[in-house]
């Protein structure tokens, strides 16, 4: 296989998987764990959810040496090197441009190779102290590999970035959390061990602290998220590659608390008691303002809860709360509610006020705009369970990267992207007294943010940080967007 892929390179032909979903972060896990060394493009249609393999080819693709996709399609069994031969044949003459090449997961036109490689900070995390002051985390591949990197800032004024994890490890996936008087605590996956796990480490005044393995995985750990919790404590999620049989298939959602002896034994939330073939992926916590958390996650659901049947079908939302003395709670239904699958993805979830856990998704197939559009929706807890659910947005483009967030003063927003001809835009959309405004459109310098993460401070102000693309470099921006 490797020696049929290395073939096709030769000819300017790049394979890739195509994964569902529509989120960076699950690409590049997709990626990492399995050791693939060709691209993974996320289809945010999510087209091709079900030709997903980890070996052999199933989908093909054919890059242009302007970089564009000339050629998608999914191809089973043995034919697709007759069906590749062929469209490289129409290829054939001025239309031929052997110069396109791909560096990590994307394919660039002849013009920026000659230019040299293209620097890439992603993957930002924004969190907000309780003194104003604000931490942002991302990576970078500057070096030779992923490095997490951290700036915080105080009183207006951004500080210089900080090395959190710049070895010669693999780190990426940083999230970050505001313990106050200045810390933050950066949570990366690295595979310094050999394998992937979850690390974390302390930073105060520019100086970082002894980096803490969370995880011990008999298989990769990813996704960490983290969320603040009483008295200088936090909390962390994340979730464990697991093999179903040979084959390393599974993942399961687990979480961990700080306190002053350390991180807790890792508490599994995703139940033992179904199959191994229904993964659980994107964890999202949010503190429950009672001293535990909720989490909610995406669950490849198929109907297997044997003691209640909640009325949702593959892929779904569900929710959990833990409380702090790392009790479970019941398993809770938060996605789509109605008749057919429903490709229920990213979950984002935040607590009111009043304590009451809101949550919102990305949906592809159950928008108001027709099966092919892509829809944001939202539910909150209603007594003991979730209730139906209701749509925040709908665009017959792609739709991604949603975020709630809670006003000081107790407002819920969620803000997203979506795109256009143009590039992407940031949008937001207020929820009171559940009660939906209008949805407005967030005025950014960059042209077409990307893969964008937001959060209020303490005053009130919205801040965001997002990924801006240019043909030599991107950049991890962050600018205040408003009240």
């Amino acid at each position: 296989m490797e020696a049929l892929i290395k073939a096709y390179e030769d000819k300017n032909v790049f394979f890739f998987h195509t994964l569902g979903g529509d989120e960076y972060r699950p690409n590049v896990h997709f990626k990492k764990h399995y050791r693939l060394t060709y691209p993974v493009i996320s289809d945010n249609l999510d087209r091709y959810r079900h030709i997903i393999r980890v070996s052999g080819i199933t989908n093909v693709a054919v890059f242009g040496g302007d970089g564009a996709c000339v050629f998608n399609e999914e191809v089973m069994g043995d034919r697709f090197q007759s069906v590749l031969d062929a469209e490289i044949a129409k290829l054939e003459g001025p239309n031929l441009k052997k110069a396109a090449f791909v560096d990590g997961s994307t394919v660039y036109a002849p013009a920026v190779k000659k230019e040299g490689r293209i620097v890439r900070e992603r993957m930002p995390s924004l969190a907000a102290g309780p003194s104003g002051e604000l931490h942002l985390a991302y990576v970078t591949d500057a070096g030779e590999t992923d490095d997490v990197y951290l700036r915080a800032c105080q009183r207006g004024k951004w500080g210089k970035p900080v090395k959190v994890a710049a070895t010669r490890a693999d780190e990426y996936a940083p999230s970050v959390v505001a313990l106050g008087r200045g810390v933050a605590l950066v949570a990366y996956v690295s595979d310094a061990g050999g394998r992937y796990d979850i690390f974390t480490a302390l930073v105060k005044g520019g100086r970082v602290g002894k980096a803490v393995r969370v995880t011990q995985s008999a298989d990769d750990a990813m996704a960490p998220v983290l969320c603040a919790g009483e008295q200088g404590t936090a909390w962390l999620a994340w979730y464990e590659w697991a093999r179903m049989g040979p084959l390393s298939r599974d993942r399961e959602i687990f979480v961990s608390r700080l306190s002053g002896s350390g991180w807790s034994k890792p508490l599994r939330v995703s139940p033992p008691n179904v199959p191994t073939y229904e993964d659980h992926a994107d964890p999202a916590i949010y503190p429950d303002r009672k001293g535990g958390i909720w989490v909610a996650w995406a669950w490849d659901y198929h109907g297997t809860l044997t003691r209640e049947k909640p009325p949702v079908e593959e892929n779904s939302i569900f929710m959990r709360s833990v409380d702090r003395s790392l009790a479970l709670g019941p398993i809770l239904a938060a996605g789509f509610r109605g008749e057919g699958r429903a490709r229920d993805y990213a979950p984002t979830l935040a607590v009111a006020l009043d304590g009451t856990p809101w949550v919102a998704w990305d949906n592809s197939h159950k928008a108001s705009r027709g099966y092919g559009a892509k829809a944001l929706f939202v539910n909150q807890l209603a007594g003991a369970d979730f209730g139906d659910q209701q749509e925040a947005a709908a665009h017959d483009g792609q739709i991604d990267s949603p975020r709630l967030i809670v006003h000081p003063q107790g407002t819920l927003c969620l803000v997203w992207e979506q795109e256009t001809r143009a590039g992407w835009e940031l949008w937001l959309r207020k929820i009171e007294k559940g009660t939906f405004s209008e949805a407005v459109k967030l005025s950014v310098k960059s042209p077409s943010p990307r893969f964008a993460t937001a959060c209020f401070d303490t005053a009130g102000t919205l801040w965001v940080a997002y990924t801006h693309m240019d043909d030599k470099k991107w950049t991890v921006t962050v600018e205040a967007a408003g009240k």
